[in-house]
């Protein structure tokens, strides 16, 4: 090893990972209608496939770009429980899928109770089924946090 192999291996960071999700997620693809709210005015009604589903929120594929920030209000059709959810929602994210498509992640900021409790309870039944394997990435992605002992040794 020469020197500044040592050197960069004595000042990396030591990271251990974990999940920061708030929810888990379903991967779905089911109807979802939504309308664009921009400056208070809302676009017509669109329609889109679901990619995933959380309780905190839903990634969709549209054929659009809407940029992040805009407000949306949702309906996610769940046909195996034959139930209908409303909220409104914020664009965290816009990313490019196949075929020319995108893919748009919604964060839920209002949702009825009534309605948060149905996606709830959907999305555990459906972790605890046997088909969870295919609908749940038990191995989602990690973030990595810096570990303390790390740093205090770098002071």
């Amino acid at each position: 090893m020469n020197l500044m192999s040592k050197f960069k291996d004595l000042f990396a960071p030591k990271y251990r990972a974990s999940n920061s999700r708030r929810a888990i997620r379903m991967k779905a693809s089911y109807l979802a209608r939504y309308m664009v709210i921009h400056g208070g005015v809302e676009s017509e009604i669109r329609t889109a496939n679901t990619k995933d589903i959380s309780a905190t929120g839903v990634r969709l594929i549209v054929s659009e770009r809407i940029a992040p920030g805009e407000m949306v209000r949702l309906q996610l059709l769940l046909p195996p429980i034959e139930k209908t959810i409303a909220a409104f929602g914020r664009i965290t994210r816009v990313e490019d899928a196949p075929h020319g498509l995108s893919y748009m992640s919604v964060s839920f900021v209002e949702i009825n109770e009534v309605d948060q409790v149905i996606l709830d309870t959907f999305l555990r039944e459906r972790f605890k089924s046997r088909e969870s394997q295919d609908l749940f990435d038990h191995e989602e992605t990690v973030t990595r946090k810096v570990e303390r002992a790390a740093v205090e040794k770098k002071a």
